[in-house]
């Protein structure tokens, strides 16, 4: 069992190409026995197949963005039925008149400043 050999160990016994007919005749039978899965991969491959399989998260994504909509198209009508004045959207659907300067670019804010902003929500 623990034989040392100085030569290196000959591998030859565990090549599949050492008979070519019955390499050719396993991978043949190997082919067609997938053959009928390749096929269906291929026809799943066209732009129908495609679509379909992203079916689920585009409705996904369409739902989010729907739910975000409803919820500021609720605050900014709110807001306007209750005559209340806004310097744009973003204060509209609540976020402060401060943040949606930073978002802007009109100011830079510091450290405490945001710190304050989120600690006060």
């Amino acid at each position: 069992m623990n034989d040392q050999t100085d030569g290196p160990v000959d591998f030859s016994a565990l090549d599949p190409t050492r008979h070519p007919a019955r390499f050719d005749s396993l991978v043949d039978g190997v082919m067609r026995g997938a053959a009928d899965e390749l096929a269906a991969r291929r026809a799943a491959n066209n732009v129908i197949g495609q679509l379909a399989r992203w079916r689920m998260p585009v409705l996904a994504a369409a739902a989010a963005a729907a739910v975000f909509l409803l919820v500021s198209s609720n605050g900014v009508a709110t807001r306007i039925a209750a005559n209340e004045p806004t310097s744009g959207i973003a204060e509209a659907i609540g976020i402060s008149t401060e943040f949606a300067a930073w978002m802007r670019g009109e100011s830079e804010p510091s450290a405490a400043d945001i710190y304050a902003e989120f600690s006060s929500q």
